[in-house]
């Protein structure tokens, strides 16, 4: 019976396998640059969005210091490709892709300077990266594949952050970097980081802040950079949680799940994560600490 149930499962593995094969071959990537019209110089960080012929949102990326980016269209059609940052007119481009095309460059994107809202034709778009002198910020809110996604998902977008295969996080290239939430020190994420983001929620975030000039408070703990997850407030009791699974085509799978709870000023919430690959296997349980209350 044992090896019966063995044998459903390593087939129910092997088709899900197929599938994501055959769904990623699908995908069409294209890539690009955006430029100010005026000067022709690169804008850094750009929000770069693509959508469908009928203007349905599909997914957003940020492009790079340099202004290049590289965003997937799931399978080949017409699409609609804008390009936004704060100060600038949205661009609008129509873009067709075939069936044969794996990688398509359109080239540079030109985009002006100053809102001219009679031209603005692509609504609802809020930038995805806001760069400040001293830190950058990464917009959840902007990124429809965030209500969707566990944190490491969306920690592999963020500029200056890079995550290995092993999910082990690095900014700019280092793992010397300090972890808050809502400002304040992480006990949980500092000693579980790794873990953690796998069953955490990418919706349970409103922002995420790269800081690589941290206050001189931090000087002596000689770390290179401080990462702040910003939570989405709770005022209110009551309790939530959620539920994520995924497979990749190299037969591993991973599900977690996080509640959380709130009653007056006490709050709690539970992370759970398993997990398994052709690497490793593991399983973890943690309680984390409250970041719910503004007190």
């Amino acid at each position: 019976m044992k090896k019966e149930i063995s044998t459903i499962c390593l087939i129910l593995l092997c088709a899900m396998s197929l599938q994501a094969q055959k769904i990623e071959n699908l995908k069409i990537a294209v890539t690009g640059i955006v430029v100010d019209s005026v000067s022709g110089k690169s804008i850094e960080y750009p929000t770069v969005a693509l959508f469908t012929d009928s203007l349905k949102l599909l997914k957003t990326v940020a492009g790079g210091v340099d202004g290049k980016f590289v965003i997937e269209a799931p399978t080949s059609g017409k699409y609609i490709l804008s390009a936004s940052v704060m100060g600038y007119t949205n661009s609008k481009s129509e873009i067709c892709l075939e069936v044969a095309q794996k990688r398509v460059d359109i080239g540079k994107i030109a985009i002006k300077e100053g809102l001219q809202i009679a031209e603005v034709t692509v609504v609802g778009i809020k930038p995805l990266i806001k760069n400040e002198p001293d830190k950058l910020t990464y917009n959840l809110e902007a990124d429809p594949q965030a209500a969707s996604s566990a944190i490491v998902d969306i920690l592999r977008k963020v500029p200056m952050l890079s995550v290995d295969g092993e999910d082990v996080v690095r900014l700019n290239g280092e793992t010397n970097f300090k972890v808050l939430v809502n400002g304040k020190s992480s006990g949980m994420l500092v000693k579980n980081f790794k873990d953690a983001i796998k069953a955490m929620p990418a919706s349970s975030v409103k922002t995420i802040e790269v800081i690589t000039n941290p206050p001189t408070k931090y000087d002596a703990e000689g770390i290179g950079g401080i990462i702040n997850i910003i939570t989405h407030k709770k005022t209110t009791n009551g309790y939530n949680g959620s539920i994520n699974a995924g497979v990749n085509t190299r037969g591993g799978f991973n599900a977690g799940s996080y509640i959380s709870a709130q009653s007056g000023k006490f709050a709690i919430s539970t992370n759970v994560y398993t997990g398994s690959s052709v690497l490793h296997e593991s399983t973890y349980f943690s309680e984390s600490e409250n970041y719910m209350s503004s007190d």
